[in-house]
């Protein structure tokens, strides 16, 4: 998932209900990422909408990786992790190319399985 820009809460509903979708669906994410690398900010509202989100949502990806380049950014996402009760393992990113890195890795795992499987 790339979120950029300012997230005033305008896609809110359609991003979770998808993710929603995703997460009870047959073929759920193990592992899932968000890059906010151009994120500009993010409204209380939208904080609230993904400590909602995570507490309805019983499906848990076994590991999410976040790109935060800011500290803002982290604390955030730390903070939906708190109030949410969530147990979901973050892994937080500073480096753009490592992260961009573990995705394309990521991706060509899953590739290379559908293929033998």
């Amino acid at each position: 998932m790339t979120i950029a820009g300012n997230d005033d809460g305008e896609f809110s509903a359609l991003v979770l209900a998808e993710l929603r979708a995703a997460f009870r669906g047959e073929h759920r994410p193990q592992r899932f990422f968000i890059d906010s690398r151009n994120v500009l900010g993010i409204s209380p509202s939208v904080n609230n909408a993904w400590i909602q989100f995570l507490r309805e949502n019983p499906y848990r990806p076994v590991r999410t990786d976040v790109l935060a380049l800011s500290r803002v950014m982290r604390l955030m996402v730390e903070t939906v992790q708190h109030f949410s009760r969530s147990d979901i393992p973050i892994h937080f990113h500073s480096n753009e190319q490592v992260f961009d890195a573990l995705i394309k890795e990521t991706s060509e795992g899953d590739a290379s399985m559908r293929r033998t499987a």
